[in-house]
């Protein structure tokens, strides 16, 4: 998003550890365009299924994250602790 100059970034004058992060003229069109652009491709998507089968494929999709999360802090941890030995 910076090299396409649609956000600055800037240092924390207050906390040089942290950036602040704020959107260029450009980018503050997008704030315009973007939500309805989002809206026709969710319909797009999803328009198929129910409420009720969209809010089932969330939930799937959220577990799938999660597992592959754990999956992958243990794959972590293993290849951490076989270095270590």
């Amino acid at each position: 998003m910076e090299k396409r100059e649609l956000i600055r970034r800037q240092r924390d004058p207050k906390d040089q550890r942290s950036w602040r992060v704020h959107l260029t003229p450009a980018g503050e069109k997008l704030k315009e365009t973007l939500p309805p652009l989002t809206g026709e491709l969710r319909e797009q998507t999803y328009g198929c299924l129910s409420l009720e089968e969209r809010a089932t494929l969330s939930r799937l999709v959220d577990r799938l994250i999660a597992h592959l999360s754990e999956e992958s802090d243990a794959t972590v941890v293993a290849e951490l602790n076989h270095s270590l030995s």
